[in-house]
């Protein structure tokens, strides 16, 4: 992975972490941490985020859609999975993972 890919996901993660915990490690205010910029989700009801190297990849919470963005916030494809995983996805470089905790399974997908 290249520096300025490891930063980007390292920026997400924290992003993610912070954003919902409210802050620092849990909730309540958390200091240090500083948002350096927001997107719009491309789901109304964004569930589970992955980084493949080059793109992220958003799971939505009550439907199927897996959308494919790229850094800037911009849909770069829209994939209907036909399968409710809406608790977490991860990238392990070569398949997408999406766990659901309605039907007990974990589904491995395969990103072309």
């Amino acid at each position: 992975m290249s520096p300025g890919h490891r930063a980007i996901l390292i920026f997400f993660i924290f992003l993610f972490i912070f954003g919902a915990c409210g802050g620092g490690g849990g909730g309540g205010g958390g200091t240090g941490s500083v948002v350096v910029a927001t997107y719009s989700s491309p789901s109304a009801d964004p569930a589970g985020m992955a980084f493949d190297e080059t793109h992220l990849w958003v799971g939505e919470w009550a439907g199927t859609m897996i959308y494919r963005v790229d850094t800037g916030g911009n849909i770069v494809e829209s994939i209907d999975t036909k399968t409710p995983f809406r608790e977490d996805l991860a990238f392990d470089g070569t398949y997408l993972w999406g766990a659901n905790g309605f039907d007990g399974l974990i589904y491995k997908m395969r990103i072309d």
